[in-house]
Parts: structure tokens; sequence; C-alpha cells
């Protein structure tokens, strides 16, 4: 009986760690994967540095985003993690419109 109760412990430790942590990790990468292999020329994206710019040239492995002043940079694809939204920029926009008001 002893025997049976210190093998319960660390399967159930090993199936809760998995569940708690392994698998969720798991969907979101699969969902990262997916989102970057859908992207396209002309989307607007945010890369994991925070950089904002339009995708202006892709292959399988790298991505040039075109920068707001014309700059080129080249990426690897797995640095894109998410789209921009239209609120990240005009609150960008608002920002410094209501710095400058306040001068």
């Amino acid at each position: 009986m002893e025997f049976i109760s210190l093998i319960i412990l660390p399967v159930f430790l090993l199936i809760s760690m998995y569940f708690m942590i392994i698998r969720p990790n798991k969907k979101q990468r699969d969902a990262l994967t997916s989102f970057q292999s859908k992207l396209k020329a002309g989307d607007k994206v945010i890369t994991t540095a925070g950089i904002y710019g339009d995708i202006d040239t892709m292959n399988d492995e790298t991505i040039t985003l075109k920068m707001v002043d014309g700059q080129l940079i080249k990426f690897r694809k797995d640095a894109i993690v998410r789209m921009q939204r239209t609120e990240d920029v005009t609150e960008e926009i608002t920002e410094g419109v209501t710095e400058d008001e306040n001068k």
C-alpha cells in the first residue's frame, strides 16, 4: 500500500504539470506559428522588440519591414509577434499631439 502511494504522488504531479504548463505553452506556440505562416506583404505588424512596420518583402525565413520613414529592416520571421491594431497607432499619434499642445 505504501509503495502505491509513493508512485501516485509523482505521477499526479507530472500529469498536473503537463496540463498546467506544457500543454498551454504548446497551444500558444502553435497559434504563433500559424499566425506567422499567414503573414503577407502589406501587413502592419509589431516585432518582439516593439518595432512597428509594414511587411515589404518576405521569404521562408526572413521578413523585410518598411518603417514610417521609409527605411527597410530585415528580421527573422519568428520575430513578428502580432498585427498592429488601429488603437496602437492612434494612441501614439494622440500622445504626441497632447504633449505638443501642453507646451
